[in-house]
Formats: structure tokens, sequence, C-alpha cells
């Protein structure tokens, strides 16, 4: 089995990011995460990034994220 390890310095304005970086398909319109080696797809995924990313408040973009990481995590 082959294994992948990273160290990713971010901060918290930039989770969108990370998260699309990551795990982030190409579902929701654009391309692929650059450091998504595991091939992980998930087209729910993506739409909740996406949302994320345009969000007006913090409030929502943190609730978008959340949604995200459960269902990432759920999977």
């Amino acid at each position: 089995y082959d294994l992948y390890c990273m160290g990713r310095i971010y901060s918290a304005a930039d989770m969108p990011e990370t998260f699309h970086s990551l795990l982030g398909g190409a579902g929701a319109g654009g391309k692929p995460g650059e450091r998504n080696y595991g091939g992980y797809s998930d087209l729910t995924f993506d739409r909740l990034v996406a949302d994320a990313r345009i969000a007006t408040t913090d409030r929502s973009r943190n609730g978008l994220l959340r949604k995200a990481a459960d269902r990432a995590y759920a999977d």
C-alpha cells in the first residue's frame, strides 16, 4: 500500500481552499484539488466547499464548511 504524508500551514480564513486542495473533485465546475492524491470525489462535498467560498458571512461559511467536513468524515 502507498502512504502519503504531508503538512500544510493554513489559516481559518482559507479553509475552503484547504478543503478543495486536499479532497476536492471536479464536481463543482472546477478542477480537482491539486493535493487530492487519493482521488476522493463527492459532488455534494464539492458544492458545499464552492458555496463556502462565496458565502457572505462567517456564520454561513462556517456552517457550510462544517457540513463538508462531516460529509467527508462520514465517507
